[in-house]
């Protein structure tokens, strides 16, 4: 009876040990198959390279493209990145970054992820280097010439990293470069309508910069405005003598941070203030992701185009 009760536990046994490395081996097998299946991950830096991407990977099948830092983050100056952003790039295969220097991490994740594919989306254009400390202005994605260049070298580097895809990011960009296009006809009306050379402005966002070198105006002044900057009265009043000195015409500023400024200068001169959208965050956009580049710089151009109207 003993015998018969050792050999039935033993039966047991073995028969939940066989399940078990059943269940094992199954389960190996089935993350090596999706290892070989999985996705291409694109991961971006921020909301306009996360817009960009997307154009360029749409209908693409196994191409999935997240976005690493929150939409609300804004620029990424100063950003510092999150546990979750370092398990994010570990599992990705491509970080397309902005470039300039706005990434201030990228060291780190270079170093840490040695076999991750980065791909710099102004690496062909040249950047605005700031006069007082030679940093570079990495906001290029302002002026819809180099953003469309941007575009364009972003696919031809997908490209050559996943050549399965090759043909669907080259289509895809040449159908983004065309909706782009046409934000370059209004600005090239904007131009005309004002049949004005080298209009002075002063800027109060180092992106806007980029937006008014586009449009042929001559920025005379750049005050950045950010949430760290605190303007002392001699800040405002040496502001304002250049608004007056320069006979400035428009003031570029975003309105977070720039309408306290933007509206002393309205009231202290006779400057026009255009509070535009620098397109560093969603904010309150509900559309679709992939439009709102051409969305958002729309309205900038047309917010523009109303006032020089009135």
């Amino acid at each position: 009876m003993k015998t018969r009760t050792y050999v039935a536990l033993m039966l047991t046994v073995i028969l939940i040990l066989s399940v078990g490395l059943t269940a094992l081996y199954v389960h190996m097998e089935q993350k090596t198959t999706d290892k070989e299946d999985a996705t291409v991950s694109i991961v971006t830096s921020f909301y306009p390279l996360y817009t960009l991407a997307l154009n360029l990977t749409k209908d693409v099948q196994e191409v999935q493209v997240v976005n690493m830092s929150e939409p609300q983050t804004g620029c990424l100056h100063d950003y510092q990145m999150t546990p979750e952003d370092m398990r994010l790039l570990s599992t990705a295969d491509i970080f397309l970054v902005n470039g300039g220097g706005i990434e201030s991490f990228l060291p780190d994740v270079q170093e840490e992820y040695t076999d991750l594919n980065i791909i710099t989306a102004t690496s062909k254009l040249d950047l605005i280097s700031e006069e007082d400390d030679h940093s570079l202005n990495a906001h290029a994605w302002m002026s819809v010439t180099n953003y469309r260049m941007m575009v364009q070298y972003v696919a031809e580097e997908l490209a050559k990293v996943d050549s399965d895809h090759a043909k669907e990011y080259m289509a895809n960009a040449q159908v983004y470069d065309t909706k782009l296009a046409q934000l370059s006809l209004t600005e090239e009306q904007l131009k005309k309508q004002l049949n004005e050379a080298r209009v002075p402005v002063v800027i109060f966002h180092e992106a806007f910069a980029y937006l008014a070198n586009e449009l042929g105006w001559d920025v005379k002044y750049c005050l950045d405005l950010d949430e760290e900057r605190q303007l002392s009265a001699g800040e405002v009043a040496e502001t304002l003598d250049m608004i007056h000195g320069t006979g400035t015409r428009f003031i570029l500023a975003e309105a977070t941070y720039g309408s306290d400024m933007g509206k002393t200068a309205e009231e202290e001169t006779n400057a026009i203030v255009f509070y535009l959208n620098p397109l560093t965050r969603a904010g309150d956009y509900e559309g679709d992701p992939a439009d709102y580049y051409l969305v958002e710089m729309q309205k900038n151009l047309q917010l523009i185009i109303q006032e020089v109207n009135e």
